[in-house]
């Protein structure tokens, strides 16, 4: 499972879910959201001591620069490391530690030169086989459908933790697919199972 554009009000309630499920997750951070200035200092630091991944989702989104909110390949080159930077720098600071160099790509727009550009300050940048649209629905049954209905061994689930209906679905989701004998992985573990050498 991985959650974008976060952290928000509700994920706190993901994480008392994915806690008792035992459950981790890896999230694709906006470093704004976790800057000094927000409340979300202390869940950035929970997910970090729960076991879950922190990577970067840009610093703002590419709402700057030219991204229109969506496209960070509509930036300057110098624009896009800076959102990289930026967004790694806001998980270091909230956790002590290093940030994790595992990227998503806001829209998931990772190509071309972009792809050059962030070569020295990612690892990796990483995308879904399974688009719930929660952002789009916010409905928990079609958020669980598509989670049922295409969901399987390895694949990666794009997930938002913005919404209560997401949250409910995760729960439910979670459960189900437990009975079914899935587990669940930070992409770094996911990768390691695949042979790919990732770091956390």
């Amino acid at each position: 499972l991985t959650f974008d554009d976060g952290p928000w009000p509700t994920t706190s309630e993901l994480l008392d879910v994915l806690k008792e499920n035992d459950a981790v997750a890896t999230f694709f951070t906006v470093g704004e959201q976790i800057s000094d200035k927000t409340d979300y200092v202390e869940t950035i630091q929970r997910m970090a001591a729960e076991g879950h991944q922190i990577g970067t989702h840009s610093y703002d989104h590419a709402a700057t620069g030219g991204g229109n909110g969506v496209d960070m390949t509509r930036q300057s080159p110098e624009k896009q490391i800076e959102e990289v930077q930026m967004g790694q720098q806001a998980i270091a600071d909230a956790t002590g530690s290093e940030a994790s160099k595992v990227f998503r790509s806001p829209g998931g727009n990772f190509h071309d030169e972009i792809i050059w550009n962030l070569q020295p300050y990612i690892t990796s940048e990483i995308g879904w086989n399974v688009d719930t649209e929660d952002w789009r629905t916010k409905d928990s049954g079609k958020i669980l459908d598509v989670i049922y209905r295409c969901t399987g061994d390895g694949d990666i689930v794009l997930l938002h933790d913005r919404y209560q209906n997401t949250v409910d679905a995760v729960l439910m989701a979670i459960e189900h697919l437990q009975q079914q004998g899935y587990v669940f992985v930070t992409v770094a573990e996911l990768l390691a199972l695949k042979g790919v050498a990732a770091e956390p």
